[in-house]
This record gives structure tokens, C-alpha cells and sequence, in this order.
């Protein structure tokens, strides 16, 4: 990414100038596409749910995440090289979630109950 905000500065204003028309032509084509579509009417405008500004606790698998995904990111990387994909990471724990045993889950579990109690008795 950072290359190609390095080309991006390199460019000329010509250059630019063809990607921006491409960009409107293309914003106009889908807003035309997306007006078409019946199914499209159905849609509410885009409404972003609004934080409550308070912190959520996180889940069992959220902390079982934190844990082991620094030590399977590199365990992955020295694996695979140049074919390592973020998306392993994920995949892999997912699969090691799936067949952690309950007894294997419940220190997770206890720890999304005390940080949810802990989060409860701080509102």
C-alpha cells in the first residue's frame, strides 16, 4: 500500500485527472444500477449504527484469538514464506476453536465472564 501511495504522489495531474473521470463514470453507473433494481427500494439509507461510547466485552473466541494469534501468525509464516496469507490466520483458528475440548474453552469462558462483570460494575 505504501508503493502505490508513492506511485499515486508520482503521477501527473493528467493522469490523475483519467482515473477521477473513470471513478465518476463509474459512481454514476452503479447509483443507475442500484436505482434500477427493484429489490434496491426495499433498502433503507444507509444508517450507521451509533456506539454507546461504553466498551463491550469481548467473547470467549475473541480472547482465545488474542492468545494464540500471535504465536500461529509466526508459527504460519516460517511454515509457508511467501505464501502465507492473513486469511490463514483466521481459518486456523477457527479449526482450533471447532475441536478445543470444553475444558479447553473454559478458561476463555471465564475470562469474557470477568471482564463482562468487570465492564458491568464500572457503568
Amino acid at each position: 500500500m505504501k508503493e502505490l501511495g508513492a506511485e499515486w504522489k508520482r503521477l501527473d495531474a493528467a493522469t490523475k485527472a483519467r482515473y477521477a473521470d473513470v471513478a465518476t463514470a463509474d459512481k454514476a453507473r452503479f447509483d443507475a444500477e442500484f436505482a434500477s433494481n427493484p429489490e434496491n427500494a426495499k433498502l433503507k439509507p444507509g444508517k450507521k449504527k451509533k456506539s454507546s461510547g461504553k466498551p463491550k466485552a469481548l467473547s470467549a473466541y475473541m480472547h482465545f484469538c488474542a492468545e494464540r494469534r500471535p504465536g500461529l501468525t509466526a508459527a504460519l509464516k516460517t511454515k509457508l514464506g511467501a505464501e502465507f496469507q492473513n486469511k490463514l490466520v483466521m481459518v486456523n483458528l477457527g479449526s482450533e476453536w471447532r475441536e478445543l475440548s470444553d475444558a479447553g474453552k473454559a478458561k476463555f469462558v471465564a475470562m469474557a465472564e470477568a471482564q463482562k462483570a468487570e465492564l458491568a460494575a464500572q457503568a
